[in-house]
């Protein structure tokens, strides 16, 4: 097989002289109507907390780095599972440690710090047990876990992380150090039912500091299941537990712990007597919880399924309001809660905590037990209802759950920054794609409004649109979105036709309101049980919020603000995720046959969205550093593993987890060459398109391997000796058919001016993905030299085959023939290419003057996470990784 040899990064590099910055920044503009320029970027209060759902750092069962005795594990969590790169003052951590050798105990410290004497988690030989930690990262933004006495495995989730604090007294959380403030196997006063005070304000700890986090180890207890109190000195006693002993184990349990007037708490056991160990790992400053700082309460049962109901049972959920009972008021972002496992027969399992609604993690908070009561303090971010649900898996049993404590509301990004009005005022130049690809948009319009409107859109509308909407085989979700897109770009370029598409622009712009308003406001962010962070929901939202930004001002209230929580939601969700690679830095196949191109690219959507539209939120820093390591992956090549290049200021290769795309530019999915797939190089451009919509930066990451991609298509020669299909040649420049004749144009031979190599699973119709790609590639200079004059052309011939597809049919529909592409959404897909190619034109001087795009860089930061989780097959709605509940 004799293939062209693509030029890598010596193209980029043609790219990357077009990725200069300007002499002068340019200015978001201002919101229209709203009177509010763009404004500095919002930060969170110091101390205050900021929920992230549970993110696995690291597992020593995957990774092979059992922890000996006396090992360490390195763990970075700065820059981590949607964590900034700055400005984090500690993490609260899940630690769970499995299959120990004997019984011994973990430590989690900063980074460069000396382990304390302190312990973070207890364990028994070969049990599994889980403590939530609170940690210091060292200066290299890790912790470190420590093990005592036996080897072991460690799990540790990522829950959540307080802003750094400028000062020991500043409001909010503050880590320490561990510092130890009672041992009573030194004192020789075990505690007991009769109170035990101990004074905590020394040291690190400052007067009038509201309450401690500590860890509470109970050692040599009297009995098993002996509850623990704890409470400020000086208020009345509780009847609620901290924690429950386990005779002859250790037991560790973190909880926050009220500080009296006189700097004290007490401690007692509701029965029985334990020694106890009792170190401070943080302090809070209250009483204020604005800002989304954390206030202790009063502890107030909200369950205790004992007196109130049935045992909750392995894959139930147990819901629970949390907002407006014990203290809480409607907003709060977060609840602090102590859940207990009741023992009893076949009650061993797990329990994890989750907003109302939200999909279940693959963490756990409480580890249930047959023979005693565990129990745990878990910080756990509200459902949109201000609820919770106790999820179990495995086992069945009570579980009792009190609130000690929540979260204040934290502040929403609220300053929607609208396009840039003039520069789509200003239309599509003149120049050989202007005529056809405002006709292919208008056409598809026409369609949409006149067809699709009346007779498909009311039961995609009706679809239930929630938490299994990826399994939804209509695809109403993201069909919605995408002919919303294209009605919404038409109306914005002025490319609508009333008359042709018999609607007024008032009429239209009702459409894209209703549809976008359905869809965003059926999105979890908005309701509970809503669709959203799944295999394709990022692509979803973006779909969607970008019909809703083009017509911002248009739109009814309700509708911008379910857009606006739907984009933060889904952003932050995608901070979450891993890259797709094919094949790992090591060389180690992930993907067999599946490039995952497709997914890092729609992963990097959302954030872009969020960047363009929320320019000021305080979560900005983090979306970019997602965007920037989501798109620098999803086109890498092998070649990119070892490159000296620097990608938005930094080294590309440290971006990297592996590859996706084959040494000569040609992309696989489903054990083929798939010509259709790299086209979706264009949803790494659509960044470019949304930057410039803004008025910002586009990231140079963007371009990542898009020189390669498209030199795929036009150089790589597939030889129909080496078992690809006749006729051979070039995606391209297909090789002339032996009969002929003397036809000497092998585009026009090849039907739709595309050879697959070996055939498409979707319908070789397509032609209007591959009029996109080449129109972008000659606007954005990817292909450069003679291939970019090679791109207008392509651009040209493919756009034209397809208002030749749209004329066949009086309705203006593109395919016909269901097999010439066999997606169910093919015509709404149509609205939505069309829309981008009509973007693509008016956002770049793609004229007959031939100017080149300048687009400016942007430094960020990013740090490595871990390795993709297990490849699936894209062809399918269903995301592999999905739990079953959504």
């Amino acid at each position: 097989m004799g293939r062209g040899q693509v030029r890598g990064w010596a193209a980029l590099a043609v790219v990357a002289a077009l990725l200069l910055p300007p002499a002068t920044a340019v200015a978001a503009p201002a919101a229209a109507g709203s009177g509010v320029a763009a404004a500095a970027v919002a930060r969170p209060e110091a101390g205050s907390y900021r929920a992230v759902f549970p993110a696995r750092l690291a597992d020593t069962r995957t990774t092979g780095q059992r922890l000996r005795p006396g090992g360490r594990l390195v763990v970075p969590v700065v820059g981590r599972g949607g964590l900034p790169a700055a400005g984090v003052g500690a993490v609260q951590l899940h630690v769970t440690a499995v299959g120990a050798s004997g019984t011994s105990h973990l430590t989690v410290h900063a980074s460069g710090t000396t382990p304390p004497a302190a312990s973070s988690l207890n364990f028994p030989r070969a049990r599994a047990v889980a403590n939530t930690v609170l940690a210091r990262p060292g200066a290299d933004g890790a912790v470190v876990v420590t093990s005592g006495g036996a080897a072991v495995d460690v799990v540790v989730d990522l829950v959540g992380w307080y802003a750094a604090s400028p000062r020991p007294t500043t409001p909010g959380v503050h880590a320490v150090a561990p510092v130890r403030v009672l041992d009573t196997r030194r004192t020789g006063r075990r505690v007991s039912t009769v109170p035990t005070t101990v004074r905590v304000t020394t040291g690190a700890v400052p007067v009038g500091a509201t309450a401690v986090v500590a860890n509470l180890t109970s050692v040599s207890s009297s009995a098993s299941g002996l509850p623990l109190l704890s409470w400020a000195n000086g208020s009345p006693r509780p009847s609620t537990s901290n924690g429950n002993t386990v005779r002859d184990q250790v037991v560790a349990t973190q909880a926050l712990v009220g500080v009296g007037p006189d700097g004290r708490l007490a401690l007692a056991m509701g029965a029985g007597s334990t020694h106890l160990v009792v170190d401070v790992v943080g302090y809070l400053v209250g009483p204020s919880a604005a800002g989304g700082r954390l206030q202790a309460l009063r502890p107030t049962r909200l369950v205790d399924t004992r007196t109130s109901g049935a045992p909750v049972g392995s894959g139930r959920r147990l819901d629970q309001q949390v907002a407006g009972r014990g203290g809480v008021p409607a907003g709060a972002s977060a609840a602090l809660l102590t859940v207990t496992a009741v023992p009893g027969r076949g009650a061993a399992g797990t329990l994890v905590l989750v907003g109302t609604g939200e999909r279940t993690p693959a963490t756990s908070d409480v580890n249930a037990r047959d023979d005693v009561p565990v129990a745990r303090q878990v910080l756990v971010p509200l459902g949109v209802d201000g609820g919770v649900s106790v999820v179990r898996s495995g086992g069945r049993g009570h579980v009792v759950v009190d609130l000690v404590g929540y979260v204040g509301a934290v502040p929403e990004p609220t300053v929607v920054v609208a396009p840039g009005a003039a520069v789509l005022a200003e239309g599509l130049r003149d120049g050989p794609l202007r005529d056809d690809a405002e006709s292919v948009l208008r056409t598809s319009v026409r369609h949409g409004l006149r067809t699709w409107w009346p007779k498909t859109a009311p039961s995609l509308l009706a679809r239930p649109m929630d938490a299994a909407a990826q399994a939804d085989r209509t695809d109403a979700v993201r069909r919605l979105s995408m002919e919303a897109l294209g009605v919404s770009t038409a109306l914005a370029t002025d490319v609508y036709d009333a008359q042709d598409a018999g609607m007024s622009r008032a009429q239209a712009l009702a459409v894209v309101d209703r549809v976008v308003g359905t869809v965003a406001c059926r999105h979890r962010a908005t309701r509970v049980g809503g669709w959203g962070h799944s295999w394709q929901s990022t692509m979803w939202s973006s779909l969607a919020a970008r019909a809703a930004w083009l017509s911002w001002t248009g739109l009814s209230a309700r509708t911008r603000e379910c857009v606006r929580d739907m984009v933060v939601s889904e952003a932050d969700f995608a901070t979450t995720a891993e890259p797709y690679v094919m094949v790992s830095r090591s060389g180690v196949v992930l993907r067999p046959g599946n490039s995952g191109s497709e997914e890092s690219s729609w992963f990097a959507l959302a954030p872009a969205v969020a960047l363009a539209m929320l320019p000021t939120a305080e979560r900005r820093d983090v979306w970019r550093a997602a965007q920037v390591r989501l798109l620098a992956n999803s086109f890498s090549r092998r070649a990119d593993l070892s490159s000296t290049a620097t990608v938005d200021g930094i080294p590309l290769r440290s971006l990297l987890l592996g590859w996706n795309v084959e040494d000569d530019g040609s992309v696989v999915n489903h054990d083929r060459v798939a010509p259709d797939y790299a086209t979706n190089a264009y949803q790494n451009v659509d960044a470019v398109l949304l930057a410039r919509l803004a008025g910002t930066d586009a990231p140079q990451a963007a371009f990542v391997g898009l020189p390669a991609v498209y030199a795929g298509l036009v150089d790589t020669e597939y030889d129909v000796a080496d078992g690809y299909a006749a006729p051979g040649g070039s995606v391209y420049r297909p090789r002339p058919p032996a009969d002929a004749g003397d036809v000497d144009d092998a585009a026009t031979r090849s039907g739709y001016g595309v050879y697959y190599p070996q055939g498409c699973d979707w319908g070789e119709g397509q032609v209007l993905p591959f009029a996109l790609l080449d129109t972008q590639a000659a606007a954005f200079g990817f292909a450069d030299g003679p291939r970019g004059a090679g791109a207008r052309a392509a651009a040209v011939h493919h756009l034209s085959l397809a208002v030749q597809m749209q004329a066949r049919s009086t309705d203006g529909r593109m395919y016909v023939d269901p097999r010439e592409y066999t997606y169910v959404g093919r015509e709404e897909h149509t609205a939505q290419l069309a829309a981008q190619l009509v973007l693509t034109l008016a956002l770049s001087p793609l004229s007959a003057d031939d100017d080149d795009v300048r687009v400016a860089p942007d430094a960020t930061s990013t740090a490595p996470l871990d390795a993709p989780p297990p490849a699936g097959d894209e062809s399918l709605l269903i995301d592999p990784r999905a739990s079953s509940d959504g």
